[in-house]
């Protein structure tokens, strides 16, 4: 297996666009290197892929959808990817845990 190493710089960038939610894939084509080494990168900064999601995070999320946020703005808050909060909002929504429907990104 080859690993391949970041500068500085990008490690910043890895860690700078993670925490505004941007997906694996969008940071590996900014920076320019596999999904895989960013996994790597953020597994060995002990920043890894969180997949479960918390309860609280479950309030959370619910709370700001409700009150209008989208889910772009709602995983740069909870440092979740797009897809990963409308997912949620719809596995939430069949549970019928208080979701609304509307017709936001």
């Amino acid at each position: 297996m080859v690993i391949i190493q970041l500068t500085e710089e990008e490690k910043t960038d890895l860690f700078r666009m993670r925490s505004e939610g941007c997906s694996m894939r969008e940071i590996s084509e900014y920076i320019g290197c596999s999904v895989s080494a960013i996994k790597y990168h953020l597994h060995k900064a002990g920043l890894g892929y969180r997949y479960r999601w918390s309860p609280e995070e479950d309030s959370r999320l619910i709370e700001m959808y409700n009150e209008g946020m989208t889910c772009t703005q709602i995983g740069k808050e909870l440092g979740r990817p797009y897809s990963n909060v409308a997912h949620r909002i719809s596995y939430l929504r069949k549970l019928g845990r208080g979701i609304g429907f509307h017709n936001r990104k």
